[in-house]
């Protein structure tokens, strides 16, 4: 489905996070784990995953034929992010068919030295198609990201950045700010939500 498409079909509805790495128990370097996650909560009416890694995210679409968020977790000298840091793994993850990919947008240093909207920028100029959501911290990281290009905003790392591990727990308030400054508010992530910033909420 196209870009509009996608946005309709997901407004309003549950996303999931199907994830192992490894070291986790349901971690398995063949894979067969996840993707039975994602039809476990298919089966429960869930609309859309988010997935980490090519073999899951392949395995899990095969499986369910459900849009899939991806994520590559991989660290790098001199990064402070690991979601989908570089180029690198937004080629993996554009070749693995993803429909959405998400990317860490906090201000936090990039061993590249570029920010987080120069990125944006850069995949966008390479993928103009592709739908990036950005997951942010704080407001002001959503509204630069909202502004660089994405086309979601996910309060995903709230909290595990330095400058808001005090927010370690569900706030309410925080997701409501994000909905009403954005034109991208609405999937829910591991504390807060996600947003589009196609004026959809979902």
């Amino acid at each position: 489905m196209d870009k509009q498409q996608l946005l309709e079909y997901l407004k309003g509805e549950m996303i999931v996070s199907c994830q192992a790495l490894p070291g986790e128990a349901l971690y398995k370097e063949e894979g067969g784990v996840m993707c039975l996650m994602a039809q476990a909560v298919k089966n429960a009416g869930v609309k859309a995953i988010r997935a980490q890694g090519v073999l899951d995210i392949k395995q899990i679409k095969e499986q369910t034929n459900l849009p899939v968020i991806g994520i590559i977790k991989k660290s790098y000298e001199g990064y402070a992010s690991y979601i989908t840091a570089t180029m690198d793994e937004v080629d993996k993850l554009v070749e693995a068919n993803s429909d959405i990919i998400a990317l860490d947008c906090t201000n936090r240093e990039r061993g590249d030295g570029k920010t987080p909207s120069e990125f944006v920028k850069e995949i966008k100029e390479k993928y103009p198609n592709i739908l990036l959501m950005a997951d942010i911290s704080t407001l002001d990281e959503a509204l630069e990201a909202e502004k660089a290009g994405v086309d979601f905003v996910g309060t995903t790392m709230n909290g595990y950045t330095p400058y808001t591990e005090d927010s370690k727990q569900f706030n309410p308030g925080f997701s409501k700010r994000n909905r009403r400054k954005c034109k991208s508010s609405g999937y829910r992530g591991r504390k807060n939500s996600y947003s589009t910033t196609s004026k959809t909420s979902f």
